[in-house]
Formats: C-alpha cells, structure tokens, sequence
C-alpha cells in the first residue's frame, strides 16, 4: 500500500501491506490461518530491503536469514473474510565485515483489531559457507522445555486421535 525510505540509502524505512483471507484459501487450518501464514503473509521486508540498496551491495552473493525476533499475538488467528494489515519498519542496517545485519520490527491488524506484533527482529545477508558453518538453531534449555498449547473451547480435531499399533500382517 505504502513504501517510505530513501531508496538506495541502506537507511531505515517503512512499508505497509494487506493479506486478504479468502474462504477457500488452501492453508486454513480448521478455519483459521495458522500461525505461520499470520506470521509471514504480509512480510515484505525483504521487498523493503531491496528497496533501501541490499541488492545493490550483495549482488546475489548472499542469502536472508531471520536470525532472531520476538512473536505476541494480540488476538483471534484471522479467519476467512478477515484482511491483515501489516506495517512494517526497518530501523538500521549495520555491517561487520562483509556481513550486512538489518534490524526490523512490524504490527498487524484486522480492522481496528491489533492482531501481531513482532520486535527484535533481525536478520541478515550469509554466503552459503557462512550459513553451512553457522551451527543452526542453537536453543537454550528454555528453548527446550515443554509447553502446553491452548484451545479454543470450538476446537474440532481434523480426524480422531487414538493411539494404535499394527504387526506385519495387519499393514499387508
């Protein structure tokens, strides 16, 4: 919808975009948009970093990588007929050696409706070697504990969940 910044400035910048939730969309997930589509649907920050010069600087030698962000949903997933607005901002662009880092964080909407926020995002440009090398995900042991999820009490399972076991024959 809106593209502010100085183009090829590596400076900051600002971009808001929409995602429209049509009823039939393939990724509805017991009619909701699952969390990853709410997540990702309206991030251009890659659009938004082109426009502020990254292309122009890494010449397609390096590959985007989130590296770390803060996720808080504020409400409901969206569901069909629900339009998200995301605004999305990148603060700064910082470099170490040849790595180029960008700082960035946005907020999405349904209507009036605070729907996400993200914060601390940062990201980055790798070669393929950096990222080869990079060790993955680390988590801590936080990280790793487990969690109990949340239902909404209209929750339906796709299909039963029963635990069962089949010998040799069963399967043939």
């Amino acid at each position: 919808l809106s593209v502010e910044g100085k183009k090829g400035s590596l400076g900051s910048g600002r971009i808001v975009t929409e995602h429209e939730v049509h009823p039939e969309t393939w990724y509805l997930d017991g009619g909701r948009v699952p969390v990853c589509i709410s997540v990702e649907a309206g991030q251009a920050d890659l659009f938004l970093c082109a426009y502020l010069g990254i292309d122009l600087v890494v010449k397609g030698e390096r590959t985007y990588r989130l590296l770390d962000a803060t996720v808080k949903f504020h409400s409901g997933l969206p569901r069909p007929g629900d339009v998200i607005r995301y605004e999305i901002e990148i603060e700064k662009f910082v470099r170490q050696g040849n790595t180029y880092l960008f700082f960035f964080n946005f907020k999405g909407y349904i209507g009036q409706r605070h729907l996400i926020t993200m914060t601390h995002g940062c990201a980055g440009f790798f070669t393929e070697e950096e990222i080869r090398n990079s060790g993955g995900i680390i988590l801590s042991e936080a990280d790793k504990m487990s969690r109990t999820g949340k239902r909404e009490a209209t929750w339906q399972d796709l299909v039963p969940m029963e635990a069962e076991t089949y010998d040799d024959e069963s399967l043939e």
